[in-house]
């Protein structure tokens, strides 16, 4: 992201911004080498570590901006970040009840354009929950039409969702397996 022009990488372990050709953190010394290794080497917590490093300042532009100021890859980066950090604090029904939720149908349909299809059929199945699957603007409509989610429902799309998102997927519990982080930085790889 740039700040005065330059690129910045943020730690994911201190937060500390520092210059994008950085081979460390120059707060705690976390080493960024990871981030200039090809996408099919990089582990879980390191593609972990890639998002982290883009997604919160991108979010900070489109505070100050709007999304139409960030470019393709930004827009895949915010869009699919948001829902993962969110999926990885709370679950989706906490993406949905945060200002992100009216942004659902997006989100949907970037999932999709990066090959992350079956996340995607997932956040669709949340949104029919909505009417015209469009979750409304005010926060208080979105909880009180998530309220009234069955909660076996609720519970059975949240757990696919952050399993699929945060890469829980394992050959015994019979789910398919995408790998969202994965895609989604190949993605953003291939439009810068």
């Amino acid at each position: 992201m740039a700040s005065g022009g330059r690129v910045l990488i943020e730690c994911y372990y201190c937060g500390e911004r520092s210059p994008e050709q950085s081979q460390s953190c120059s707060n705690c010394n976390t080493n960024f080498s990871f981030l200039r290794a090809p996408t099919s080497e990089l582990t879980a917590d390191q593609l972990h570590g890639w998002l982290f490093s883009e997604h919160f300042q991108i979010c900070e532009q489109v505070e100050r901006t709007g999304i139409a100021s960030l470019t393709d890859a930004q827009r895949i980066n915010y869009f699919v970040g948001y829902l993962y950090f969110q999926a990885e604090n709370g679950g989706v029904w906490q993406y949905f009840s945060n200002p992100c939720g009216p942004d659902a149908p997006l989100l949907a349909t970037t999932l999709e354009q990066i090959g992350a299809s079956m996340t995607a059929s997932a956040i669709r199945e949340c949104l029919a929950y909505f009417p015209s699957s469009v979750p409304p603007f005010e926060m208080n409509a979105r909880d009180e039409i998530i309220a009234q989610i069955p909660e076996p429902q609720a519970t059975q799309l949240d757990n696919r969702i952050v399993a699929l998102l945060l890469g829980e997927q394992s050959d015994d519990d019979g789910m398919p397996k995408e790998d969202v982080l994965r895609l989604l930085k190949q993605a953003v790889d291939a439009r810068l």
